[in-house]
């Protein structure tokens, strides 16, 4: 059975179920273990009866030639095979991790201090196994190239998501400090971190009352965001807000063309504002390696440290541009090693802006400003641009780097899905009452979250309870 319940386990794709191959481990390491002892038990009682019933027959000099060479065979090859032989050992006792003494002492403490019947979301460690020793119904994260469950992901990031079929855009409210959105590119069906906007490294300076007021984070600013996945397009809104002036981005994605469109609108509250500059950031996760770029006029495809504006020794590097330099609406980026385009298209240009470098050479930042002179109350100023990011993996059809700017007028044959996730409605239709975390994993800004209570820690989990995810 130990044989027979893995390889059905393994099968179960062809069914529409999905399992973690941890489990997998579970049933065949033992009987794998036994085989291996009994096999290597009945070798030695092999050789052992031969040498015993040949010695007299046997040279001594031949005998202990054999021996020395057998001896330095195991020996050669223990010493060529340890570094694979070691990682096994170490992935093993990954797998088993999942079952430690610390997460049964977590699923214990929740069994006795909370009897009602609630569903509990876990990382991939500890796993399925939690509901053995909480009790609980279990949602549990699993390795996303395997499957990726998006109820644990969306829950376990307090995250809205977008997706279609090339880019996945992930939304916050506060519960991941300052950054408001993160966007991902479909590799062979995984999704990877590709570029994120935070409040921090958004900025806005403006003139008020004769008070000229430079720099301000927006993350200095009041928050809030709003959902809508119920119609198309899907859109998230952020808005931004103090006493004196007050902000609106929108996210929109729509299901009949693969950019995301991003529009803002600045507006005063009390009295107007001048002298306005916007100055936002989109920053690459540096898992890619964003190195070859176009800026109109600028770059052609071209690394920023061979053609740069500016440069502080061999730390970084940027290429600045400006609405007069500019000679086209867009700007690309490209990882070669990894086949991933990143494409930005204004349909107003920017007032100004530059690309950064690292002294590795990875683009690691764009940046643009917008300028306003002046804006009356109950007037807004605006502007729009998209924003695109594929692989190609996810799109077959990848167009030349050179003609990277007819993907933002491109429109597919027929509309396609757009897949959205909201963690409030998954909270209130899974009846989730709780999130245990591994602290290998915990991104500690969700602690300060206002929906989330403290309410056990060890060494090695914590575990939240649900306020309220209204």
């Amino acid at each position: 059975m130990s044989f027979l319940v893995p390889f059905v386990l393994a099968e179960s794709y062809l069914f529409g179920l999905y399992l973690p191959f941890q489990w997998f481990i579970y049933y065949i390491m033992p009987p794998i273990a036994i085989l291996a002892a009994v096999s290597i038990d009945f070798a030695a009682n092999k050789v052992s009866f031969f040498f015993h019933k040949n010695k007299h027959s046997w040279k001594k000099l031949w005998l202990r030639a054999v021996t020395v060479f057998l001896v330095v065979l195991a020996c050669l090859l223990l010493t060529v095979r340890f570094g694979t032989v070691y990682g096994k050992i170490m992935e093993g006792s990954v797998y088993y991790s999942t079952s430690d003494i610390k997460a049964y002492d977590a699923g214990t403490w929740l069994r006795n201090n909370f009897s009602d019947e609630t569903t509990v979301v876990v990382t991939d460690v500890p796993g399925f196994w939690f509901r053995l020793y909480s009790g609980k119904t279990v949602i549990a994260e699993t390795d996303q190239i395997i499957e990726r469950n998006a109820i644990a992901a969306s829950v376990l990031n307090l995250a809205y998501e977008i997706e279609n079929p090339l880019t996945l855009v992930r939304a916050y409210d506060m519960t991941k400090g300052d950054i408001a959105d993160e966007n991902y590119v479909s590799m062979n069906d995984v999704w990877y971190k590709v570029s994120y906007s935070a409040a921090d490294g958004n900025k806005i300076s403006y003139r008020t009352n004769g008070v000229y007021k430079a720099n301000i984070s927006l993350s200095s600013f009041t928050r809030e965001s709003d959902f809508e996945d119920h119609s198309s397009p899907k859109k998230v809104t952020f808005n931004y807000f103090n006493d004196e002036i007050s902000l609106t981005q929108t996210i929109l994605v729509q299901n009949d063309t693969y950019p995301i469109t991003v529009a803002w609108s600045l507006s005063p509250i009390e009295n107007e504002v001048t002298d306005v500059a916007l100055y936002l950031s989109t920053f690459f996760d540096l898992q890619f390696s964003f190195t070859d770029a176009y800026i109109p006029g600028m770059l052609d495809w071209q690394n920023p440290w061979e053609n740069y504006s500016n440069a502080k020794g061999n730390e970084w590097a940027v290429v600045d541009f400006s609405r007069s330099t500019l000679t086209d609406t867009y700007l690309g980026f490209y990882d070669a090693t990894k086949e991933v385009a990143f494409a930005f298209s204004f349909q107003e240009l920017p007032n100004w802006g530059n690309v950064g470098a690292l002294e590795s050479m990875q683009i690691d930042a764009v940046r643009f400003q917008y300028n306003f002179d002046k804006i009356d109350i109950n007037e807004n100023a605006s502007f729009t641009y998209q924003y695109t990011t594929f692989s190609e993996t996810s799109f077959s059809g990848m167009p030349a780097l050179t003609d990277l700017n007819g993907l933002f007028d491109f429109r597919p044959a027929t509309e396609f899905e757009l897949k959205s996730r909201d963690y409030h409605d998954y909270i209130t239709s899974e009846n989730i009452g709780f999130i245990v975390y591994d602290k290998n994993q915990l991104d500690t800004k969700l602690i300060r979250c206002k929906i989330l209570e403290l309410v056990y820690s060890n060494d090695r989990y914590v575990i939240f309870k649900i306020r309220n995810a209204s």
